[in-house]
């Protein structure tokens, strides 16, 4: 797969999941956290990424995700 094609293969996944990815953010925004105490955040970030059988490691610096 070269650059092109990546990129598009990745904007329509983008497009396919675009209602997902704005009721995410939009769930984040409506729901404020400080700084390393994004515990909520945390949280729906790691469920979306279970739902996408997406791999992560969690607590990254408290409350972060790789």
């Amino acid at each position: 797969m070269d650059k092109q094609q990546m990129k598009r293969a990745v904007c329509e996944v983008i497009d396919q999941n675009r209602r997902r990815i704005i009721d995410l953010g939009e769930s984040i925004r409506v729901e404020p956290e400080l700084g390393y105490k994004e515990h909520k955040t945390a949280e729906k970030v790691k469920r979306a990424f279970e739902e996408l059988e997406l791999p992560y490691i969690d607590k990254v610096s408290v409350t972060g995700l790789i």
